[in-house]
């Protein structure tokens, strides 16, 4: 909870800047500050996806979306800085190891009986669901001698950081939750319609910092046969390999108001 409040009030102070910044610039028709809705699909053709019926997993059509509101202001002619927030939900596979340890056999054969000790371990596979939660900032550099913020073609950086949740039930029932970092470059259009309607296309590329930056947390709700450190590894590394998948190519829409 501490970190999430820091990663929140670095943002307000961000945006605050930017706002400061943006009253000695040059706004557009008297306005600064765009209101932006955001939907960004990304391909899912191996993996399970957001859907709860199974059959649509792993087909040519199969995609994971992630939602984003933002707050942008126009910082000068030329650019414009903002802060998002993020919201997706999808599925996690991962594999698990199932020890019934000692299992004794007994077989008679007139009057010789022959008893077999063998250890019973198997391995299993199941799927669970992923909540991820996150917050943004980003500048968006608009290139070209007729683009102008907040209309034209655009390069957006953006620096992002999630949290993650998730309810697993086998072997044991436990929660894992935990959190990593991002950074994701964005190239796409603006249209301005009726000098206020902003609607965006474009399509970004990401790459995740879990291996410098990320943690995870596991809890275990009872139960003494809980997964080994092995394990523990296995699930944290399947989860932010399943974030990643689902932030290094993305294909947006937006939708936006310059409201004042």
């Amino acid at each position: 909870m501490k970190n999430k409040q820091l990663l929140i009030i670095a943002l307000l102070v961000l945006f605050s800047f930017s706002v400061a910044r943006s009253q000695n610039s040059g706004a557009f028709m008297g306005r600064r500050v765009l209101f932006t809705f955001s939907t960004s699909l990304s391909p899912a053709w191996k993996k399970a996806n957001f859907f709860d019926n199974s059959k649509h997993w792993g087909k040519y059509y199969a995609f994971n979306y992630c939602l984003s509101p933002e707050i942008e202001v126009i910082a000068w002619k030329k650019g414009t800085a903002g802060v998002a927030y993020h919201h997706f939900k999808t599925k996690v596979e991962y594999d698990y190891v199932v020890d019934n340890g000692l299992v004794t056999t007994t077989t008679t054969d007139g009057p010789v009986s022959t008893t077999i000790t063998t250890t019973d371990i198997f391995g299993q596979s199941d799927v669970s669901k992923l909540t991820v939660n996150g917050f943004g900032i980003f500048y968006k550099q608009y290139v070209g001698g007729k683009s102008r913020a907040p209309l034209g073609s655009y390069c957006k950086l953006q620096f992002d950081g999630f949290f993650y949740a998730s309810q697993m039930y086998v072997p044991v029932e436990y929660s894992v939750k935990g959190k990593l970092f991002a950074t994701k470059f964005e190239f796409g259009h603006d249209f301005l319609f009726f000098d206020r309607l902003k609607i965006s296309t474009a399509f970004s590329l990401g790459v995740a910092y879990y291996k410098w930056l990320g943690d995870t947390f596991i809890y275990y709700n009872g139960g003494t046969n809980t997964p080994d450190e092995s394990m523990k590894r296995a699930i944290q590394q399947n989860i932010r390999d399943r974030i990643f998948s689902h932030y290094y190519l993305g294909f947006i829409m937006s939708v936006g108001l310059l409201s004042f």
